[in-house]
């Protein structure tokens, strides 16, 4: 199901989140874990939040008031799974806690 999301709405699948590239202080850790969204910073140094439903009410409109008015950012999917791993385990991100 989740491919043919993506496909559909072009949005890039993440089979795995680095932590190391797990960006905290930009959203609440409740919300992370109530809404299973993790920003992250991609290859090219862009904010991204990598969620397992783009489709919860509200969700953009909420991201986007914790972000600067003309921020921009990419949204990419994963299973739930792999957002729950970092929140299960914290200590997975250096140094820092979700």
């Amino acid at each position: 199901m989740l491919n043919l999301i993506n496909d559909f709405l072009n949005i890039t699948y993440v089979s795995k989140i680095n932590p190391e590239d797990v960006q905290l202080g930009i959203l609440p850790a409740s919300f992370c874990r109530s809404n299973l969204v993790v920003p992250v910073k991609d290859d090219t140094g862009s904010l991204c939040f990598v969620m397992s439903n783009p489709f919860v009410p509200g969700i953009l409109e909420n991201l986007k008031k914790n972000l600067q008015p003309d921020q921009e950012f990419r949204i990419l999917m994963t299973k739930p799974d792999n957002v729950w791993e970092l929140s299960l385990n914290p200590s997975s991100v250096p140094g820092r806690h979700l």
